[in-house]
């Protein structure tokens, strides 16, 4: 999930996702690791927010490959009914 891609690099220090956070960042002296530490806290809370509207999201995705590139999905794979 790009979430946890995010996490990640916030994590290590790599804002770059979030293009105003890192000009946030770097126009002043802050204390960098509690904003970090709150924009970990935020993305754990939207990444719960989403799992509670969409559940079952991983089993999904697998299935829905071909919405995300019809191109790249063998024939076979495509449920008949929608």
């Amino acid at each position: 999930m790009k979430i946890d891609i995010w996490k990640t690099a916030c994590a290590e220090g790599e804002p770059g996702c979030f293009p105003q956070l890192t000009s946030y960042l770097f126009s002043g002296a802050f204390d960098r690791t509690a904003i970090m530490k709150t924009v970990d806290t935020h993305l754990d809370k939207l990444k719960d927010e989403f799992h509670s509207y969409f559940p079952n999201i991983e089993e999904m995705s697998t299935s829905l490959n071909w919405i995300r590139n019809p191109f790249m999905v063998q024939s076979a794979s495509i449920p008949v009914r929608l």
